[in-house]
């Protein structure tokens, strides 16, 4: 890349927590969107010579104001003609002369491109790291007067990202801003400014207002959708909100690429009921893990937290407890999202309240140390992220119907739930698969299946915890659930439908790490990607 103009290389981004608070990373794609990272060069390449005529007359060389009709007429013929082939030559050598002083050798890279290259590419393994490279650009004057506004707006945007991402709003509404005020055009930038308004500060006007207008700038972001769709659902909106989840999950399923994306994933086996596996996290003492479901995978992991770990995730949870939405999707019928014409549906797909927990913002560390031996039991890339950890509460009453938690949008490769505190023996509360043949009412044959499905079909939990179907996990504090929501071959697996069943007394308080596959495109469509 020279200076003055865009390289080949184009923008790319992550996303980063995906649910209902995606954030997004953006890097600026020249030949993608005829986009630059440097502004115009203000080094003029025209020159002008002149040459003394008679009667002080002057006659301009290349790049200048052409010779008036009055210079050729006053001139001496042959004098006049003579000039102006010098002017022309002398004109031509120097332009020459300056082309071969900013020719750069093969394979040249601008100084401050080359920082930005370095820090977009650090930020896809390294974010701590990429946000120390992005503001020594951002405060190197000379650097910040050079970058084109997209660029620019790219590098706050991202910055914003990493703040969001350690729970540190105040930063992260900075940047996002300053990245709007760059350019208005950026959709990310608008996305993760709304998502930001909406989830942390409640100011949902201005964030529905970013959310409409990312969608006016990208018609086919999947993300802007969805982002409008939540602020709506929190506005009462339901008609217009499942409208465009459904917009959302369309959008995703039209660029959906199977789990591994050609690379195979770790995944446990399950091949016999009762099987004891003994898993080693580090330093820490192994994991005692039972496989209680072959199809689909489930597994018990016997005292994953420890009861101060329990008492911590709800003491960081209580305070940030709201009303628990769902997302719908396109194939969602009136019973598991919404209405038939989008409202809300006599029985409610959940009751519960739900709380999202950023690790970076808990000083004591047990967030982090969570996620660390969550990470190491599923034994996954860094390409599969860990979202934010989401915590909910089941009063007696509470539950939430049969669901499946991988969509096209949210592709959730892996989960992991917590059985954090109650509700007691014979409260109900268990965790239930419904489709798993290998229950005490195993799902066999098409009659069974067939049952099972009319259960789910019906919107009514209860049905579907009922015993005669499939596999329950009985909710005990301090013991986690890991089940696939993708099957081997990659594809979303159906039997991982599941449902938390009623609570009949006491309180359940649970929670759910789920592990998300990074956002890919299908191809065609787009001429590159401006997403991390």
């Amino acid at each position: 890349m020279t200076e003055d103009g865009p390289g080949p290389w184009p923008g790319v981004i992550p996303a980063a927590r995906i649910s209902s608070m995606s954030l997004f990373m953006t890097a600026v794609a020249c030949s993608a969107r005829g986009e630059c990272v440097l502004r115009e060069s203000s080094a003029s390449r025209v020159f002008r010579v002149s040459f003394p005529l008679p009667r002080n007359r002057h006659f301009f060389g290349l790049g200048c104001r052409r010779a008036s009709e009055t210079d050729l007429i006053t001139a001496p013929m042959p004098r006049a003609i003579v000039a102006a082939i010098l002017c022309c030559l002398v004109a031509v050598a120097g332009v020459a002369a300056q082309d071969s002083r900013d020719r750069k050798p093969p394979g040249y890279l601008d100084p401050l491109v080359a920082k930005y290259k370095r820090a977009l590419e650090t930020h896809r393994t390294d974010p701590r790291l990429a946000l120390t490279l992005y503001y020594k650009l951002l405060r190197n004057p000379d650097d910040i007067a050079r970058l084109s506004p997209q660029a620019l707006a790219t590098l706050h945007n991202n910055v914003g990202s990493i703040h969001y991402e350690a729970g540190e709003s105040n930063a992260a509404l900075l940047h996002f801003r300053e990245a709007q005020n760059a350019d208005p055009e950026n959709a990310e930038a608008r996305v993760n400014l709304g998502v930001l308004l909406s989830e942390d500060l409640e100011q949902h006007d201005e964030a529905l207002a970013h959310g409409r207008k990312a969608i006016e700038l990208r018609p086919g972001h999947a993300k802007g959708h969805h982002l409008v769709g939540n602020i709506l659902q929190k506005l009462g909106q339901n008609a217009e909100a499942h409208l465009r989840f459904k917009t959302a999950e369309a959008i995703a399923s039209g660029k959906r690429a199977s789990a591994s994306g050609g690379r195979a994933l770790w995944r446990w086996n399950a091949t016999e009921l009762g099987e004891i596996t003994h898993v080693p996290v580090g330093n820490e003492a192994e994991l005692v893990m039972e496989t209680i479901s072959l199809k689909p995978p489930v597994f018990r992991v016997r005292q994953f937290l420890s009861p101060d770990e329990r008492s911590r995730i709800i003491e960081l949870a209580r305070s940030e407890l709201r009303e628990s939405h769902v997302v719908a999707t396109a194939d969602a019928g009136p019973n598991l999202s919404t209405g038939e014409d989008g409202s809300s549906p006599k029985n409610p797909p959940r009751k519960s309240q739900t709380a999202w927990l950023v690790a970076d913002a808990d000083d004591t560390g047990t967030l982090e140390l969570v996620r660390r031996r969550a990470m190491a039991l599923t034994v996954l890339p860094d390409t599969v992220k860990s979202e934010r950890l989401q915590v909910l509460r089941y009063s007696a009453g509470g539950y939430f119907g049969a669901h499946h938690e991988s969509t096209a949008f949210l592709r959730r490769y892996a989960t992991l739930l917590y059985y954090l505190e109650g509700p007691g023996e014979g409260n109900g509360g268990e965790t239930a698969f419904p489709l798993g043949p290998d229950g005490d009412g195993g799902v066999r044959g098409e009659a069974a299946l067939a049952a099972a499905g009319e259960a789910i079909g019906s919107g009514d939990v209860r049905r579907v915890c009922d015993s005669s179907f499939g596999v329950r996990a009985t909710p005990t504090p301090g013991d986690a659930i890991l089940f696939y929501n993708f099957g081997a071959d990659g594809e979303v697996d159906r039997h991982a439908i599941h449902a938390a069943c009623e609570v009949t007394g006491g309180v359940k308080w649970a929670a759910n790490h789920w592990f998300t596959l990074p956002e890919e495109d299908a191809g065609g469509g787009r001429e590159g990607r401006d997403e991390l």
